[in-house]
């Protein structure tokens, strides 16, 4: 039985209707509310991370183990849940792809609010 093609997405956009300081601003904002999350046992800096319980996070790495056919190992797989979402050019990707789909009134609002911001 033959797998499924892989489709790829198209290269993200360019996402010029922002600048690089606009750009900056809301991706730390995406990072305040996307926050790393890591387990009791491991965290370091309670302000920068959600900590989960380390029962929480052996029930989440079973259920990736579970439900993946090349799951990851349990050190890969907690490094990235403490990775920052604006390290992940993945994340960032589709961050910029959902940006895309706002209407460009509601982007130029948006973006003079982070310039205000900065």
């Amino acid at each position: 039985m033959a797998s499924p093609p892989v489709l790829a997405l198209p290269a993200a956009f360019s996402g010029d209707w922002w600048d690089e300081t606009q750009w900056a601003v809301f991706m730390a904002l995406v990072d305040a509310v996307v926050l790393p999350v890591v387990a009791e046992s491991q965290a370091a800096d309670e302000k920068s991370h959600q900590k989960i319980s380390d029962v929480e996070f052996e029930r989440a790495y079973q259920e990736a183990q579970a439900s993946m056919t090349e799951p990851p190992s349990r050190e890969v797989f907690a490094r990235y849940l403490a990775e920052r979402a604006s390290d992940n050019p993945a994340f960032v990707d589709a961050v910029r792809r959902s940006v895309a789909d706002i209407p460009p009134s509601a982007r130029k609002m948006l973006g003079g609010v982070l310039w205000a911001l900065s």
